[in-house]
This record gives structure tokens, sequence and C-alpha cells, in this order.
């Protein structure tokens, strides 16, 4: 008997930058980055360091702040911060 794949969907991280540009080009992303583009950015409520992180693709990696490369990390569906921005 065949043994079936398990099917991904609704298990991805997606590029949020791809997701926001006009046409919106939808890829799975490589890479975690945080949020903000500075080492102290607040979070929006203006209290505490911003944790949130979110996806982004190889290409869209290197258009990034040069805090957020250097603070890539592999794609976890689990992250406790990660943030699916809203445009």
């Amino acid at each position: 008997m065949k043994q079936e794949k398990e099917r991904l969907l609704g298990k991805q991280v997606w590029c949020q930058d791809c997701l926001n540009k006009v046409p919106v080009v939808i890829r799975r992303a490589n890479y975690l980055i945080p949020t903000r583009k500075n080492p102290y950015d607040l979070c929006p409520a203006g209290v505490g360091v911003d944790k949130r992180v979110h996806g982004v693709c190889d290409s869209c990696l290197e258009h990034v702040a040069k805090f957020q490369r250097d603070n890539a990390e592999a794609v976890d569906i689990d992250h406790e911060h990660l943030f699916y921005k809203a445009s």
C-alpha cells in the first residue's frame, strides 16, 4: 500500500513582504526575521521591545535592514512571537 504524504496546507509560513506586493506573490518563507528594524524598537503599544517575527523568502531577505538580516532564524511554525502582518 502506498503511504500518503501529510498535507502542509495551513502549516506554512508565507513571505509577508511578497504578500504585500502589488500584484500579490505567494511564496513560502525561508527565514523568520524581527518585525522591528532597529534593536530597541518598541511594540505598537509603546511598552517593551517588540519581539514579533514574520516570514521572508530568500529574495526579500536581501532587501531588509541589516539588523533583520543578522537576526534571521529558521522557520518555526510554532514560534511564540510569530506575527502575520495585515496589509
